[in-house]
């Protein structure tokens, strides 16, 4: 018999040690909290939890906690608070040994709540004067806005958008005459100006490095001045050299290679011209076929934006056709009372029935009613 009672006994334990096993596979131990667009603000059940406590600070004020005793509720809605900026954070709190025991604060999320009534963000114009010095992008600043999106492409594909403060960015891992595409957005706060600003127009351009600035010569030193000498009395002057004819042979030979030197200059002057034609070309074919392989995604994401537009308009219909379908179904009750003599004594005889009322969204109703049963009398 005492084998039997502890034989269940550990069986006993066994099963209460797997189901607080199964309850806390969910359980974190500290509440976990995220927000969802609607601002339903949500947190994970953490082990062993009575209840939770949340606080929440608007527009960076003062902290708020409202204690929630309730240990089912996970979810707490701010749709009804007035709008702004809130930052709410969740903690636990459990029974040990008889006292409650405050858990640890969980992490912080923040949300807008926006005011319907404030004005609308107002646009942000694109940057102006977009240009290109070296491997530096620069555009002139926007008024008003908080950041920028530097868009850049290449033939071989995009270059991950790159969001800077400043008007002016780098191009990552430049090569020298590679083809660049490069394209700006201004960017506001979300909130007095749009969060998406203008955008110019596609720059083109070819990378190539700053040119290297000619150091400045030194000038020399000034020398000092060689005194004259002094012409001695009486010198007798010297005879002139008699000057020799010139030789013709020399001259025709120098005129000769002048004319080769000339040839020579123009022929490589030539092959310069037809190299930069060659290039030029190259170059334009390039830009052609980009603005090519720009068409087509476009047309690929026009065509991609049309069927997402017919699913969502089908998704729409289906919709409408079932709220058509959808019908809602309600219950009253009627009460009747009637006099009624027995044996000359009247009696008030009370009768009562179940109305049901069914009302579908393409406008079908129909009324069904049950049937009469006593509920009670009294004396007339």
């Amino acid at each position: 018999m005492l084998r039997k009672i502890s034989l269940f006994a550990l069986l006993l334990v066994a099963l209460l040690l797997m189901l607080s096993a199964a309850q806390g596979q969910d359980r974190t131990p500290v509440p976990v909290v995220s927000v969802s667009s609607d601002f339903t603000v949500t947190w994970t059940r953490s082990i062993d939890a009575i209840g939770y406590a949340m606080r929440y600070r608007h527009n960076a004020g003062e902290w708020q906690i409202n204690q929630l005793l309730v240990k089912g509720a996970i979810t707490h809605n701010f749709a009804d608070m007035p709008p702004g900026l809130y930052e709410v954070q969740v903690r636990d709190w459990k029974v040990v040994n008889g006292d409650a025991v405050n858990g640890v604060w969980s992490n912080t999320v923040a949300f807008t709540i926006p005011d319907p009534n404030a004005p609308a963000p107002q646009p942000l114009p694109a940057p102006q004067n977009l240009r290109v010095e070296g491997y530096t992008i620069l555009w002139d600043a926007v008024e008003n806005a908080v950041n920028y999106d530097v868009i850049l492409k290449t033939l071989s594909g995009s270059i991950p958008i790159a969001n800077v403060t400043a008007a002016t960015h780098d191009i990552p891992d430049p090569v020298e005459g590679k083809f660049y595409v490069v394209l700006v957005q201004s960017k506001g706060d979300g909130v007095t100006y749009e969060k998406y600003g203008g955008i110019t127009d596609a720059f083109q351009f070819f990378a190539y490095p700053p040119p290297t600035p000619i150091p400045t010569a030194t000038p020399l030193p000034t020398s000092t001045p060689v005194p004259t000498a002094t012409t001695p009395p009486n010198t007798v002057p010297q005879a002139t050299a008699t000057t020799r004819p010139t030789d013709n042979r020399n001259t025709n030979t120098n005129n000769r290679n002048n004319r080769d030197n000339n040839r020579q200059s123009r022929e490589e002057w030539e092959a310069e011209q037809r190299r930069l034609q060659a290039e030029r070309e190259k170059r334009e074919r390039q830009a052609r076929e980009w603005r090519e392989q720009q068409e087509r995604e476009r047309q690929e994401a026009e065509r991609k934006r049309q069927e997402e537009e017919r699913k969502r308009q089908e998704e729409e219909r289906k919709r409408q056709e079932e709220e058509r379908r959808r019908c809602t179904t309600s219950r009253s009750t009627q009460s009747r009372s009637y006099p009624h003599s027995v044996g000359g004594r009247c009696t008030l005889w009370h009768e009562s029935r179940t109305v049901t009322t069914t009302v579908c969204g393409d406008g079908r109703r129909s009324t069904s009613a049950g049937n009469w049963s006593v509920t009670g009398s009294s004396s007339c």
